[in-house]
């Protein structure tokens, strides 16, 4: 019985070897983002449309953490797909919002939100997710840090909810509605530094955010 126990722990040793040399795809490859963000992006290598092109975001000089902008493509071809009737939801900025200035992270998975984000044009006021069931949240840099997150996707109902929070200081007021003057959500910076979360359901394909 001797030889035959041996023989059972060396097979055993070797299988468990074996395993642990198993190789994981890139995607798993986590890495944390900077400034102690919400969780680990993960470096996907996801195609891109032909017409797909890196977005140029000119950071401006007085910008504190500039490492924390998250680059960001422009892919119409992939964005007008997204956006289609009953594939939504979609974002447009009203004003001189947009999301040249932004850091995105993903709110619950390990996702590279440069490769989730679909930007419509080079004003990067149109965009939308790749996924419609990926949360995320926006921090706007430039508007005192107001943010806006998106979650809880239904693919039966294609609701999702909105919470959206002004700005650290005056000049980062936010709002979020089904129309140009819709202000079904709204949210005001405070002239003492604070400012409270506001979230609302939305079932539209299309919302409009407005940042003053």
């Amino acid at each position: 019985m001797a030889p035959s126990f041996a023989l059972f722990s060396m097979l055993s040793f070797i299988l468990i070897a074996l395993t642990s040399l198993q190789t994981f795809p890139a995607v798993l490859s986590a890495k944390m983002p900077y400034w102690d963000g919400i969780g680990p992006q993960v470096t996907q290598d996801l195609d891109r449309s032909p017409s797909a092109r890196p977005l140029t975001q000119v950071i401006p000089p007085w910008l504190e953490h500039k490492c924390t902008v998250t680059p960001l493509q422009i892919d119409a071809e992939e964005y007008k797909a997204r956006c289609l009737p009953g594939k939504g939801p979609c974002f447009t900025h009203e004003g001189d919002g947009s999301l040249k200035t932004t850091n995105i992270e993903p709110w619950l998975e390990p996702l590279d939100m440069t490769q989730e984000i679909l930007l419509m044009d080079d004003t990067a006021r149109d965009f939308t997710v790749r996924d419609p069931s990926t949360p995320f949240e926006i921090t706007y840099l430039t508007y005192a840090n107001a943010k806006i997150r998106y979650s809880n996707f239904n693919p039966e109902t294609r609701c999702y909810d909105i919470l959206i929070k002004a700005g650290e200081h005056e000049g980062g007021d936010i709002s979020v509605g089904e129309s140009p003057a819709d202000m079904s959500l709204l949210s005001r910076s405070s002239f003492f530094g604070s400012s409270s979360e506001h979230s609302h359901p939305f079932c539209a394909e299309h919302l409009y955010i407005t940042i003053y």
